[in-house]
């Protein structure tokens, strides 16, 4: 956390906790490109992991030149239809909190349950499952299937 936090302060970003689900079910963050505002749910400071993943994904939007005014979160356990910023944000964010590297290492020494890998990594289950999707999209690493497969089931 500590290091999305010092991203914040480099970027010049302004973050501010509110109580944002009151206005929204579901609405954990937004980024605000013109005021250089990421605004998080107050209720994050007491899911540490959940306050990562969406710190990171808002900060995903920023670095990817997202112009959206008004970016929200449904939920984290809900398939969604995502728009291409969203998505940009979100590999952004599965980038910098799981290193692929890193991730490919413990899949080689025989880590293939998500609960062990998401709290080696300090994220959901959910931005585990989207780091999977991610990965047996490329196709650019050399990765089983089976691998893939069993982590991904394992997060459901």
């Amino acid at each position: 956390m500590e290091k999305l936090l010092q991203l914040v302060i480099a970027e010049d970003l302004k973050l501010i906790y509110m109580p944002l689900r009151i206005h929204k079910e579901g609405l954990h963050g937004m980024y605000l490109p013109a005021r250089k505002l990421i605004c998080l749910d107050a209720g994050l400071k007491k899911l540490p992991k959940l306050h990562r993943c969406v710190l990171a994904e808002e900060l995903g939007h920023h670095f990817t030149g997202s112009r959206t005014a008004f970016a929200f979160y449904p939920s984290y356990s809900v398939k969604r239809k995502m728009t291409t910023e969203d998505e940009k944000a979100l590999r952004w964010a599965t980038d910098r909190l799981i290193p692929t590297n890193e991730l490919l290492r413990l899949f080689d020494e025989g880590f293939h349950k998500c609960k062990v890998l998401a709290d080696y990594f300090g994220v959901t289950a959910w931005l585990l499952f989207r780091k999977m999707e991610f990965l047996q999209c490329a196709g650019k690493y050399k990765i089983d299937r089976q691998i893939i497969s069993t982590v991904k089931l394992s997060c459901l």
